[in-house]
């Protein structure tokens, strides 16, 4: 019995044989994979497996037909239960999916300076996952979100910095704001941390800006949403976390 397969999962199942096998998509590495892997051969690996990817690339098919029973086994050396299996690998958790969208992240300044910090953010689907990408003044942040406990989490990370977000989310459906704790390293190299909140939005994200807000734009332009929103973050103390600075790296430390 034969399959049509799509050529990401075909690419995806390649790169994990790979990986586990510790080889190349070369002449070597082929011989390795059918060496491993009952009814394998060299050939069937080298031509119809990845010879068949890189002709789709270039043709633009968007599957390969091949043999379930070989896909089945090659699936079972990964450690999956067969290729249907491997496949499910794939979808995406149908509770992640309700955080699809476009968002605004608010944190406090990290100062005693009255600011908000807006970012925009947007939470879309890839592959198995579900990414969170945070676009700040000078960088961007991505990360993959995973749900635990009744919790989101994402290690969002950009070439010189990372952060690391949680946010409470129940079992809601779509939520137009959720809360949470983010963690991380400040410009001056401490560790940090605070309270942060999403808020759903409309608008694409590319239509989204960076801003600071001012404590005075609020009481100026009597915006209810805005007020509620310097409320929450009204104190740095109950907003902003950070340590006494090291010196002796003991416990005198603690009473700095």
């Amino acid at each position: 019995m034969n399959l049509e397969v799509p050529i990401d999962q075909l690419e995806k199942l390649l790169d994990e044989l790979c990986k586990k096998l510790q080889v190349s998509r070369d002449k070597g590495g082929f011989m390795t994979i059918a060496s491993k892997i009952k009814g394998l051969t060299n050939r069937y690996v080298r031509d119809n497996m990845h010879g068949n990817v890189i002709k789709a690339k270039k043709e633009g098919w968007e599957s390969i037909n091949l043999s379930l029973n070989k896909l089945d086994e090659i699936s079972k050396f990964l450690g999956y239960t067969g290729f249907v299996a491997f496949q499910d690998s794939f979808k995406v958790n149908p509770h992640l999916a309700y955080f699809e969208g476009t968002y605004y992240s608010f944190i406090r300044k990290n100062s005693s300076a009255t600011e908000i910090l807006q970012s925009p953010v947007k939470i879309e689907p890839e592959g198995a996952g579900m990414y969170l990408t945070l676009r700040g003044v000078d960088r961007q942040f991505r990360g993959e979100i995973e749900l635990v406990e009744g919790c989101i989490s994402c290690l969002m990370k950009s070439m010189d910095k990372a952060f690391y977000h949680v946010y409470k989310v129940g079992k809601v459906i779509k939520p137009k704001l959720i809360q949470g704790i983010f963690s991380g390293v400040s410009s001056a190299f401490d560790p940090i941390g605070g309270r942060c909140i999403l808020v759903r939005q409309k608008l694409a994200f590319e239509a989204l800006k960076n801003r600071k807000l001012i404590m005075d734009d609020a009481d100026r332009t009597g915006d209810h949403e805005l007020k509620e929103l310097w409320q929450y973050f009204s104190t740095h103390e109950g907003n902003n976390l950070k340590i006494n600075s090291p010196v002796g790296f003991d416990w005198g430390d603690l009473i700095n």
